[in-house]
């Protein structure tokens, strides 16, 4: 835990909580949670590790409004669990320690901002029932408020402040001061999320570069490569029959035009996979009817003739494919339907199968590969797919 000493400027004090009463001047205690949230703001600019990030708040918090105790707190509603991920004393210390999990059905102040989404404030734990407040009491807790940490539209936890009996309750005002700390803890956490992402795309796209260098390599190896070996085979053959035998020399030509003509299929089935013809020379809607040709599934097409910008037709023609065959082979659908449009600056690609939807990103169906290929565009990905009601897949690109 970082000490607050080390972030403070030279002559920085802090006035110590009476009672919940802090004795600094109005003007004295505004610097000072403005120095603390400089501080906080800091950090978060510096990237800092989050476990330095949820002490630092903790502790500034607490500071600032006068508690004697803050921390930060992970929510995890399918765990049903609230877990203290960064905790400070700033006056008497507390027996809480950092990794601490309670049930998110606890009736505590944490409990209630999950369900209402706002900050919330308990005077008193003495009657509050569950495992949470037990441990609160049993610390020399009794006075607690909670600010919500919103992060990308969805409640990620809490920051917390709170006072001993001894200490008094906080003041009327301490649920807004604390709702800014909140917020910075909300942009460090959603900073470290995205750099978590961009990482996670960066060793994906490496990941499916090697595989796919694997892939064209045996199929080289076993396809084209095997057959051109057998051509060759069969014309030294070819040649010891000549003046020999002439009906065996016809059937050595036959095998060998045979062999070099499917040869030549597997060529162009292989260059199709590195980069359609039909998709450079001719445009999407006929790239994607000569793809979807030979799909497993019927497939319905509502793709303008018009050529869009290459990256985007790239994008838009494997991310089509994949869905389709997403449908195919996981979802069990009878019908896809694939719809381009371009309007004003965008082209939004729409995939809709009738298959038994579920499908995640994280399913690791090949839906995480399309979203790394819609973001590297600029593009957004959504997706829809309640179970037993089919998926809708739509990728929107800027031109």
């Amino acid at each position: 835990m970082r000490s607050a000493a080390l972030f403070a400027p030279p002559g920085a004090s802090y006035g110590a909580p009476v009672a919940g009463v802090d004795l600094r001047s109005g003007s004295e205690r505004l610097l000072a949670e403005q120095a603390a949230l400089r501080r906080v703001a800091t950090a978060v600019a510096a990237a800092e590790p989050p476990e330095r990030v949820y002490a630092l708040v903790s502790e500034e918090a607490a500071r600032a409004v006068g508690a004697s105790s803050g921390a930060v707190v992970r929510i995890d509603a399918e765990a049903d669990t609230v877990t203290i991920v960064g905790r400070a004393d700033v006056g008497t210390p507390r027996a809480v320690p950092v990794g601490a999990s309670f049930p998110l059905s606890d009736d505590g102040t944490v409990s209630r901002v999950y369900r209402t989404g706002e900050p919330q404030r308990i005077d008193d734990y003495t009657g509050v029932e569950g495992g949470a407040a037990a441990a609160m009491r049993a610390a020399g807790l009794y006075t607690l408020i909670a600010a919500p940490v919103q992060v990308s539209g969805a409640l990620w936890g809490a920051v917390v402040v709170a006072n001993g009996r001894e200490e008094g309750t906080l003041p009327p005002e301490t649920e807004a001061r604390l709702m800014e700390f909140a917020e910075l803890l909300a942009l460090a956490v959603s900073s470290a999320h995205a750099w978590d992402e961009v990482l996670g795309s960066r060793a994906r796209i490496v990941e499916a570069g090697d595989a796919e260098r694997a892939r064209l390599g045996r199929n080289l190896h076993d396809g084209a490569q095997q057959r051109l070996v057998s051509v060759t085979l069969l014309l030294r053959l070819l040649r010891g029959k000549l003046g020999e035998d002439h009906e065996a020399a016809l059937s050595l030509v036959d095998q060998a035009l045979a062999e070099v003509t499917q040869a030549n299929e597997d060529l162009r089935e292989l260059a199709r996979g590195l980069h359609p013809v039909a998709l450079a020379d001719c445009g999407l809607r006929p790239a994607l009817f000569a793809a979807t040709s030979r799909a497993p599934l019927p497939v319905e097409l509502d793709v303008p003739d018009e050529r869009l910008p290459e990256q985007v037709e790239v994008a838009a023609y494997y991310l089509a494919l994949e869905a389709i065959a997403n449908a195919a082979k996981y979802a069990g659908a009878s019908h896809v339907r694939v719809a381009v449009a371009h309007t004003n600056a965008h082209v939004t690609v729409e995939v809709a199968d009738d298959g038994g939807g579920g499908a995640t990103v994280a399913g690791g169906s090949g839906l995480r590969g399309l979203v790394d290929r819609t973001e590297a565009l600029g593009g957004r990905f959504e997706l829809e797919s309640p179970r037993g009601r089919g998926t809708r897949i739509r990728a929107t690109f800027p031109i």
